[in-house]
């Protein structure tokens, strides 16, 4: 015989709908607050690594020693690799008939101790340049962190360009470790700054680029776009020395520290004073 079910009353029915409608509030409601709060230990967490990275740098940058007594043995070890490396880069070179090539930080070994000092910093893991040129500074960078990823915008009018890149990606411990981008860097930085999204953010900017002021302002301006927040460190090549080609990249430096673009933090000089680089970092507000 089929048992006939008395229906529930209303009263209940709306009783049991207020109350699922209280549970659902009460879980979103502890959702939101685990949401914020985890965010909140995010922005802390950024903070905080963004606080210990600029200590790191600080302490760089005020030491009067470029690579003198008191570094880090491992430092000392890392420019040694790096010797080793851009030795062989050279003989590579030479053995495919470059016989010449233009102005580059292997002629300059205090530049090339710091940069290196700049890109062992742990909080640096993408390099982003303007000028690969003979590759040399690109040494320095591969041979400061086994991890660390070396992004190049290059022009690209001279032919060892080509094989200094083939020397170091025949490298298996190089070879997805740097690339590339060819072109005039006015318009490729910008076109790789539409892709920001999905490109890592630049911890370490150097510009090494074209030395008329149109160039050098161009590109001050436009790698902004790619570098980390909040933490990176820029370089600006070739200023503040007394060589021709310092003039107009100079010039570009101190029109964007006049419009609050960028903030110089320490200027190195070579002992004869014909060459000079800036670190310093932009301004990322808005």
């Amino acid at each position: 015989m089929k048992v006939k079910r008395n229906p529930m009353p209303a009263a209940l029915w709306a009783l049991g709908i207020v109350s699922a409608i209280a549970m659902a509030d009460f879980i979103l409601h502890r959702l939101h607050i685990q949401v914020s709060t985890n965010l909140f230990h995010v922005s802390k967490r950024n903070a905080h690594h963004a606080a210990s990275c600029a200590t790191k740098l600080d302490g760089l940058l005020a030491s009067n020693r470029t690579f003198g007594p008191g570094w880090a043995l491992d430092l000392r070890l890392r420019f040694r690799t790096q010797q080793r490396l851009q030795k062989q880069l050279d003989r590579y070179l030479v053995s495919h008939g470059v016989v010449w090539v233009e102005g580059n930080s292997a002629s300059y070994p205090d530049q090339q101790r710091t940069f290196l000092a700049l890109a062992a910093n742990p909080c640096v893991r993408q390099v982003c340049e303007v000028g690969f040129n003979a590759g040399h500074s690109a040494t320095v960078w591969l041979s400061a962190q086994p991890g660390l990823a070396v992004t190049s915008f290059e022009l690209g009018v001279h032919n060892y360009t080509r094989v200094a890149l083939d020397f170091l990606q025949s490298r298996e411990s190089h070879r997805r470790r740097i690339n590339v981008t060819w072109g005039n860097s006015l318009h490729t930085v910008p076109r790789a700054a539409t892709e920001a999204p999905r490109r890592p953010p630049c911890d370490l900017l150097v510009l090494d680029g074209g030395h008329d002021f149109r160039t050098a302002m161009g590109d001050i301006i436009n790698m902004r776009a790619l570098a980390a927040s909040p933490f990176h460190v820029l370089v600006v090549d070739d200023v503040y020395c007394s060589a021709d080609w310092c003039h107009d990249p100079t010039s570009a430096l101190e029109a964007a520290v006049n419009n609050g673009l960028v903030k110089i933090l320490k200027v190195y000089r070579s002992a004869d004073g014909t060459r000079g680089f800036a670190v310093a970092r932009y301004n990322m507000q808005p």
